[in-house]
């Protein structure tokens, strides 16, 4: 009998509909003109208070749904599909990335090159590295997601372990760690910013400094890397298993040749690493070309929106493992022509079908979500519902946290959801007796709790292509697998969220420079 029920169990299991991503997409953006069509029907709209980026003033703003399902929502589907592809960020993103490192994976330079790195450090510190980066790109976070993402794949996969660990561990610390940093940024002075407008309503004298969450992050960031080391070795890796395919990337000795190549490839890539150093330090002769002058701090010249490096910086990091590809391959002489170049370059790009058609209909799906205003009126919604709550100190911590996390599902802009929440939430903190800076910190931490778990994060995508890749198994690579590999990050990390934030509040530490929890 038993082993009856275990055969219906397979075959049961053999049945479970298993639908493709493409697929869902498709049928999510066709609920989204369904639900936009009905949400016309019914008149929606809504009135909310939101900050004014240029005024710095909170101004009444009325949201209309737009309907998909109308003349003109056809029109827009129609006439936008292309211009909602092409103007894909991650599109073009991840075409440069995967130039740059298919190129230096083609030639054997980054075979050769982590296999020197994994020799001399043990996996667990590669782990712990990987999240530390992770939680670091969100200075620029579309490195995080097309570069570090696939070189963490061929770490864990030169290391014999599965790639696709290495895939979810990156993406684990981009953005889980998305709200902490160790370094202040742009996102800082952008959230300041609008927290100091929101404050004003309360207060007029009040300005919210950049750093007023930096103790924090900084504490933050090492803990969270190393709890995610943990999840990764303790959870992660034995669920995925060994890996059926890396024969070719076993860890072998460094042949002379491809030492040789390795020295080909330091001296080009330290020459290219030299002169982009310089376009980046300010004060000397012709110096400074790619900072953004216009700001006041140096990390904001860098990172800044406007700052040449900051835009620039996939291109630049994609010619350094393109220029260090070739001279590996001429230094082992596997390149020995123009044309032998042109061909290694040409098969970096051979197999980006999938990306392309994954990619596609992401866009599609976002596009269509923008267009219709649906999530700017759940975030309005859900923010004018709990104005008049009388919540205070813990629930209201809680309660913020909340929110922002099932927003962030639906809503992926941060600075957009801030722009709406903070008029509302931090009068009602400031009110409680909690500082505005603290409130914009436990924005923070709801905004990446659940950053990894929705679709509507446009870099999701490259995630999961990334996974789909990797997958040497007969089944099939869903969204639900691969949000499920992501959930024991969200959960056990969004628990340390959430319990470093009450331990500050109860404690009282400090969370920036003469910032507290409290007023």
């Amino acid at each position: 009998m038993n082993n009856e029920g275990k055969e219906e169990l397979v075959f049961e299991e053999k049945r479970k509909i298993k639908i493709h991503p493409t697929i869902i997409f498709i049928l999510i953006s066709m609920l989204i003109v369904l639900l936009s069509g009905i949400a016309e029907l019914f008149n929606l709209s809504i009135t909310y208070n939101e900050i004014n980026p240029l005024s710095g003033k909170v101004e009444p703003t009325l949201v209309t749904v737009n309907s998909l399902l109308s003349f003109d929502g056809f029109r827009y589907i129609i006439g936008n599909a292309l211009k909602n592809f092409v103007n894909f960020t991650p599109l073009s993103m991840t075409l440069l990335a995967l130039l740059g490192i298919g190129v230096a994976e083609k030639s054997g330079y980054l075979k050769t090159l982590l296999t020197k790195i994994v020799k001399r450090i043990p996996y667990q510190y590669i782990t712990f590295l990987i999240i530390f980066l992770g939680i670091c790109t969100s200075l620029a976070t579309e490195v995080g997601y097309v570069i570090l993402l696939p070189l963490a794949a061929l770490l864990f996969l030169i290391n014999g372990r599965h790639p696709i660990a290495g895939i979810v561990t990156g993406f684990a610390g981009v953005t889980i760690g998305y709200g902490i940093n160790f370094f202040i940024g742009p996102t800082d002075q952008i959230l300041s910013t609008y927290t100091t407008n929101a404050a004003n309503i309360i207060d007029s004298g009040y300005e919210a400094t950049m750093a007023g969450n930096w103790y924090f992050m900084i504490i933050a960031t090492i803990i969270m890397s190393f709890i995610g080391m943990l999840i990764t070795e303790k959870i992660i890796v034995p669920k995925l298993g060994k890996y059926k395919d890396n024969e070719d990337f076993k860890k072998i000795e460094i042949t002379n040749t491809e030492k040789k190549g390795l020295r080909y490839a330091r001296i080009a890539t330290i020459v290219l690493g030299l002169i982009f150093l310089y376009m980046i330090i300010p004060g000397l002769p012709a110096s400074g070309l790619l900072l953004d002058n216009t700001e006041i701090t140096y990390v904001n010249k860098l990172f800044g929106y406007n700052s040449y490096f900051s835009s620039g910086i996939i291109f630049i990091i994609s010619l350094i493992f393109l220029v260090g590809g070739i001279s590996y391959g001429i230094g082992t002489k596997k390149i020995k022509n123009d044309k032998d170049v042109a061909n290694i370059m040409t098969s970096a790009l051979d197999k980006i079908g999938i990306y392309i058609v994954f990619i596609f209909f992401a866009s599609q799906l976002i596009a269509y979500l923008n267009y219709t205003n649906l999530g700017t009126i759940l975030v309005a919604g859900i923010t004018k519902l709990v104005k008049n709550l009388s919540f205070t100190g813990v629930p209201l911590i809680l309660l913020l946290l909340l929110i922002t996390m099932i927003v962030n599902l639906l809503v992926n802009s941060t600075t957009l959801k801030w722009s709406i929440m903070a008029p509302i939430f931090i009068p009602m903190f400031m009110q409680a007796n909690l500082s505005p800076e603290f409130t914009q910190l436990i924005f923070r931490a709801g905004d990446s709790i659940t950053k990894p778990l929705t679709i509507f994060l446009p870099y999701f995508i490259i995630f999961l292509v990334l996974i789909y890749k990797y997958n040497k198994t007969n089944s099939v690579t869903t969204i639900k697998k691969s949000i499920s590999l992501m959930l024991p990050y969200s959960l056990i990390l969004g628990l340390i969220w959430i319990a470093l934030i009450i331990g500050w509040y109860i404690i009282g530490l400090p969370i920036g420079p003469e910032v507290y929890p409290t007023i």
